[in-house]
């Protein structure tokens, strides 16, 4: 549960703050709020659940908040990027083989059976590719923020992401999730 207060009072409660605070001012100046979600939140994934929830959770606050602007003229917009763990550098292979043992060495035995060690291995190993792949540098983000500030007629969406992401996403948003399951291997 910590791990999920953690992540959700910076994804989504930090964010929310900042907005609650500065509300008063951005309405009376017809200004715009970007929102940082992610690809993942509005895709579920394998032992991502408290990164998935948070930006989940960003994703459906950002969206009311959109409809509820439009009567002080203040746009928002949605920025949600791709893959950019290794631009940012938030992740590395050593903190995620570092989480993954704190988090093996914290689980109730019960569960490690359940799970087993094979598996945990393979998630974790899965969660270091992602880390390692990726767009490398924050660019094609900066142009959608830049855009999303500055262009007379802001979209409601930027989707800094690679073309696979795209094609993920219209899958994952788009298809039965039994399909989008079997073609994703999840």
């Amino acid at each position: 549960m910590e791990d999920y207060k953690k992540v959700t009072e910076v994804n989504l409660f930090g964010g929310i703050r900042v907005i609650r605070t500065f509300l008063p001012l951005i309405r009376k100046a017809e200004g715009r709020i970007l929102n940082t979600t992610s690809i993942l939140g509005r895709k579920a994934t394998v032992g991502r659940s408290c990164y998935v929830a948070s930006k989940h959770a960003m994703e459906g606050f950002t969206q009311c908040l959109r409809l509820e602007m439009k009567q002080w003229n203040v746009r928002v917009s949605t920025i949600e990027p791709g893959n950019f763990v290794s631009a940012t550098g938030i992740f590395t292979k050593e903190k995620v083989q570092t989480l993954a043992s704190k988090m093996w060495d914290n689980m109730p035995e019960s569960i490690q059976q359940d799970y087993g060690r094979q598996r945990f291995d393979d998630y974790a190993r899965k969660m270091e590719n992602f880390v390692t792949g990726g767009c490398k540098e924050m660019t094609p983000v900066i142009n959608c923020i830049e855009k999303a500030l500055f262009d007379k007629k802001p979209r409601i969406r930027y989707c800094p992401k690679t073309f696979d992401e795209h094609v993920l996403s219209f899958v994952m948003t788009h298809f039965p999730h039994e399909l989008s399951d079997f073609i994703y291997n999840l």
